[in-house]
């Protein structure tokens, strides 16, 4: 059933960047069926960068957690009502709510939207804000949804409301400032287009997902060794140390751009790269986006979260995984992931050797 009357849609996401990198394709669809609605997304600070140039979004709406999280305070509440107030000024007809907290169900209420869509299929505290309620997957999909990617459960979220699209790929646009200002930076540091650029990213927040740091040196040195190319080690700014630790322990040169970059500027160096190998986390998502060869390091995260793209990829994990487990292992260390050789990972990168050819386009 598609809604009548429908001029200003808002799209909600909170959280982390390739949160919102998966529901990119929900504004292509969006537009697609309502081709002159006006678009706005909401998201945090973070995140903002991924939907810089998307063509299918109209504003995009920071909501920026400095000065409005704990601890709480009165000009704290204030800061946060100031933000409600503006979301209902805007009046939008129908509010996407892909976040689901309750921070997002009370910005979908304050909106006062006549079109609420999202919680939850079985009982939640926060599903009486919403009066388009999603229903279970597979009811909606047919059961080979319970193997939907996020990806796609976001995508049949909008279905309530007779939202589709044909074309259910990632959004992501670089923008020639970031080019610019990544090759400025790759300039500085003695990188030119003579040598085809690996991209690592050895850093994750998540203490689940950590591969160990002297593999990753491994790694770097033996793809020098054997293909030539120049490695660039990225992460963000949290995580600085841990490329600076692993260039450490490498015995060939590696560039360390740790905490140095922007979304963009990430993006834009990952467009440049003929392979990105990292973690799970935001850049895998990033480079599904926009298309760049990877090999993901995967440990307990659900086959949920997979890379989302028709570019050559593919994922190394331990056998048998452990899907979904969210334990901390008794050695601090996640063993699903210290079960993973360097030379799995290496072979994953042999099986795409043509990457690095110099006469590849």
């Amino acid at each position: 059933m598609k809604l009548e009357g429908i001029g200003k849609i808002l799209i909600i996401r909170l959280r982390n960047i390739g949160d919102v990198v998966s529901i990119t394709p929900c504004t292509r669809a969006v537009k697609e069926t309502f081709p002159d609605v006006h678009l706005s997304v909401l998201v945090e600070k973070a995140s903002e960068g991924v939907l810089v140039g998307n063509p299918f979004v109209d504003e995009i709406i920071v909501l920026d957690k400095k000065g409005i999280g704990r601890p709480r305070g009165i000009r704290a509440f204030w800061r946060e009502l100031e933000f409600l107030l503006d979301l209902r000024a805007r009046a939008f007809d129908l509010v996407i709510n892909l976040h689901g907290g309750p921070r997002s169900a009370i910005q979908t209420l304050f909106t006062g939207a006549r079109h609420r869509l999202g919680g939850f299929p079985f009982w939640h505290p926060w599903n009486w804000v919403y009066n388009i309620r999603v229903r279970p997957l597979e009811e909606v999909a047919g059961r080979e949804a319970r193997h939907y990617r996020i990806v796609q459960r976001h995508l049949v979220t909008l279905k309530h409301a007779g939202i589709e699209t044909a074309d259910p790929s990632l959004v992501m646009v670089v923008t020639e400032e970031a080019r610019v200002s990544l090759e400025r930076l790759l300039r500085e540091r003695g990188i030119g287009e003579g040598r085809p650029i690996v991209t690592i990213h050895p850093a994750t927040s998540g203490k689940l997902q950590r591969w160990r740091e002297e593999r990753f040196a491994q790694l770097a040195d033996r793809l020098i060794e054997t293909f030539g190319v120049a490695v660039i080690l990225t992460s963000g700014p949290r995580e600085k140390e841990t490329p600076k630790r692993v260039q450490e322990r490498m015995r060939r040169e590696a560039t360390n751009l740790g905490g140095l970059l922007t979304i963009q500027e990430l993006a834009a160096l990952l467009e440049q790269s003929v392979l990105f190998i990292g973690l799970d986390g935001a850049p895998v998502h990033i480079a599904s986006a926009l298309g760049t060869p990877l090999v993901a390091i995967f440990g307990p995260t659900s086959d949920t979260w997979r890379p989302w793209t028709k570019a050559l990829h593919a994922v190394v994990r331990s056998d048998p995984p452990c899907l979904g487990c969210k334990k901390v292992c008794p050695d601090g260390f996640p063993r699903c992931m210290d079960q993973i050789s360097v030379g799995q990972v290496f072979k994953a990168v042999l099986a795409m050797d043509h990457l690095f050819r110099r006469d590849q386009p």
